[in-house]
């Protein structure tokens, strides 16, 4: 009989702890909070027991996230972008050893084709392609034509620049 008033008693005792923890139970944040503002920098801890002030550590802190510190005063500039142009790779390349054809898949209605020793650059509409080619090309024998979707530029390579090594 004494085994049952003590399980009794322990059963009256966890609900009672049960009603006391229900009562406590408030939501609550774990872990840490940095907080830069215009009077300095704040760390604070959380826990289920509260939030407690930290000291600052000894090392400098970095923002994580530049750029997210409010500022005292906002300048509006005006934003600057600048379009570097993108590297454009043939999509077939030919050669003889003194001639060279290379063929590019461009979807534009404006084509306009620029050519340099070894680089084209082409350009479309507001975008600006550079072709690197890896032998000099003869600037003189260059011819270009465009029909759908397809840049063929066809031409000599330039032999002068050449030089016998072994």
């Amino acid at each position: 009989m004494s085994f049952k008033n003590e399980k009794d008693e322990e059963d009256k005792e966890n609900r009672k702890n049960e009603k006391e923890r229900k009562k406590e139970k408030k939501p609550f944040t774990l872990g840490f909070s940095i907080i830069m503002g215009p009077d300095g920098i704040k760390i604070k801890q959380h826990t289920p027991k509260g939030t407690k002030d930290l000291p600052l550590p000894p090392f400098p802190m970095l923002p994580l996230f530049p750029g997210t510190r409010p500022s005292k005063q906002t300048f509006k500039q005006p934003k600057r972008t600048q379009e570097l142009p993108s590297i454009l790779a043939p999509m077939d390349m030919q050669t003889d050893g003194e001639n060279i054809l290379l063929i590019y898949n461009i979807q534009s209605e404006k084509i306009t084709v620029e050519a340099s020793q070894n680089s084209l650059i082409i350009k479309t509409g507001e975008q600006v392609f550079t072709s690197f080619i890896p032998v000099p090309l003869d600037l003189n024998s260059l011819k270009a034509s465009y029909r759908n979707g397809i840049l063929e530029i066809s031409g000599k390579i330039d032999k002068t620049k050449f030089k016998k090594i072994l």
